[in-house]
């Protein structure tokens, strides 16, 4: 009896590892990236040089787990230098005066204090340590140019980064910051206030679409966008409120991905999903150009003008603008609230 049933054990747990290899849930061992389904191939060559293709696609969507982290903002910061990531002396004593895990409270200090994309619900999102430094060094290099910066950041988010502008332009500069999601412009004003509130008078948070920038203050030395535009024409319209000198940092095209989400898509964005990594889930009705973030320092001098990209991290995208009624999810009654 015990051996029928070890026997029987043993068979019901051989198909469970088949049904599980067939699903790709479990590969075989001897490969890590080896294909249990490859298509029916006559020759082995051929069987063998399509393994290799799908493997080599399959390893050009991997993102690199972060080399930056720490148990603590101290640790965190040492590790972006140690890497390389922070490069400029004013860069970093902003990023050690600003906690990043008191802009990031609903997740846990593990992942806040990671080199990732942080979610924070509303289907918007923490861009990582390493990518907010570069463009902060270019805020560093044009406040050498302006007594008085004035700062542009379209999409505040939960403050973070609108908190590091504000300590890189010092106690002449003051920082404007647009968020069209009314819980999360209240959000980043009450930790400015709260947490840091000497930075929080170089700060003003407003509450509209920044998605054709802010007339209301021109011009501006430096602006940022943190969503993607969909075309150059957009672009311009940003552009043409920006000072001389000054400098632009905006990122251009949907990387293929589209503005338009469905109710049960964004509900995935809801403020009660906290996770460290939630990559945007779109649909494909709607292909947009290669995204590239494009840096545009504009000086008096058109020899000293320059145009050129931001290199950021593989696997990260920033996500499409969006008016109002696409990000946020259809539920709960957030439309009336807004």
């Amino acid at each position: 009896i015990n051996a029928e049933y070890m026997g029987t054990v043993s068979v019901l747990f051989c198909s469970m590892l088949r049904g599980l290899a067939s699903r790709r849930v479990l590969r075989p061992f001897g490969s890590r990236f080896y294909d249990p389904t490859p298509p029916n191939l006559n020759s082995s060559k051929v069987r063998a040089k399509e393994i290799k293709k799908r493997n080599k696609e399959y390893m050009d969507t991997v993102v690199a787990p972060p080399i930056c982290f720490g148990l603590s903002n101290a640790a965190f910061i040492d590790s972006l230098v140690h890497d390389q990531q922070i490069t400029v002396a004013g860069v970093e004593e902003a990023f050690r005066a600003v906690d990043r895990f008191r802009f990031a409270r609903h997740l846990d200090p593990m992942i806040a204090y990671q080199d990732l994309t942080l979610d924070l619900g509303f289907n918007a999102y923490m861009e990582p340590a390493s990518l907010l430094s570069k463009v902060l060094a270019l805020l560093h290099d044009q406040c050498k140019l302006t007594d008085t910066p004035r700062v542009l950041d379209v999409g505040t988010g939960s403050g973070y980064m609108a908190a590091l502008m504000a300590h890189v332009v010092g106690e002449k500069g003051h920082v404007f910051t647009m968020e069209h999601v009314t819980f999360l412009a209240k959000f980043a004003l009450d930790n400015i206030n709260r947490q840091y509130p000497t930075l929080g008078k170089r700060v003003s948070v407003f509450c509209r679409d920044g998605s054709e920038g802010f007339a209301d203050h021109l011009p501006f030395d430096f602006i940022y966008v943190s969503g993607a535009v969909e075309s150059s024409d957009e672009f311009e319209t940003i552009l043409q409120q920006l000072a001389c000198p000054g400098t632009i940092v905006c990122p251009i095209g949907w990387g293929g991905q589209s503005a338009k989400r469905s109710v049960g898509e964004a509900r995935g964005f809801g403020y009660g999903a906290h996770s460290g990594v939630r990559p945007a889930r779109v649909h494909e009705d709607r292909v947009g150009l290669p995204q590239e973030v494009r840096v545009l320092v504009n000086r008096a001098r058109k020899d000293k003008s320059k145009t050129g990209t931001l290199e950021v991290r593989k696997g990260f995208m920033y996500r499409p603008i969006m008016d109002l009624r696409r990000q946020l999810p259809a539920r709960e009654g957030w439309f009336i609230e807004q």
